[in-house]
């Protein structure tokens, strides 16, 4: 229904111990909310806004099929390395397009939303291993692959598929940078995520 109610409890509780909003009990849809809605700051994580991110959850689950939720999330989560969306990741961190995808890619851009500078594959390369052999393992279980295909999935290194981004040039270094402060601004002065999409922002920046 586009909460889970075990987990929110679960969390309440965790949230109550711990004396903060630690937990959130998420589902996607509530992701989604909150990436299309809110601010992903800490110190905007509220009990008055997890209700709100609830309410609003259940709600788009009436209007939308589970896919189409599925889908809207997947061009709007972030992955770190300032890359939002999955056919963006998709691009930067393997050269191809996302329908184009081997099963241990696919499974490694799942892994990196839950902690994206932790599970950084560059940064963090055996971690981001880790993480997504859990994931082929976990699609596995819900026979969404087969036997070999996650023997073969879990022997491919990582290091192998990973675009290489060392010789990046001094202007794709500046433009990430101006880019990252034009995004601050906008969001100073109207409080909209730039990342979040729907925006057509002009700067002066002319490469």
């Amino acid at each position: 229904i586009g909460i889970d109610p075990i987990r929110i409890v679960g969390a309440v509780f965790a949230n109550l111990r711990d004396g903060g909003i630690s937990q959130g009990g998420s589902t996607i849809t509530q992701q989604l909310i909150k990436l299309s809605h809110f601010s992903t700051s800490e110190e905007d994580q509220t009990l008055e806004r997890k209700a709100q991110e609830a309410w609003m959850a259940i709600k788009l689950e009436q209007m939308l099929e589970k896919d189409e939720i599925l889908a809207l999330y997947i061009n709007k989560v972030y992955l770190g390395n300032n890359v939002y969306g999955m056919g963006t990741a998709a691009e930067y961190y393997f050269g191809k397009e996302l329908k184009d995808v081997t099963i241990e890619e696919a499974a490694t851009l799942a892994g990196i939303p839950q902690a994206p500078s932790y599970y950084d594959p560059y940064v963090n390369p055996e971690e981001t291993t880790e993480r997504r052999n859990i994931v082929i393992a976990m699609m596995h279980e819900n026979e969404k692959i087969t036997d070999e295909e996650r023997n073969q999935a879990l022997n491919v290194s990582l290091a192998g598929s990973l675009q290489d981004h060392s010789n990046v040039t001094d202007n794709s270094l500046v433009m990430d940078a101006y880019l990252q402060v034009v995004a601050d601004e906008v969001f100073e002065k109207t409080g909209l995520d730039l990342y979040a999409g729907g925006l057509t922002v002009q700067t002066n920046l002319d490469m």
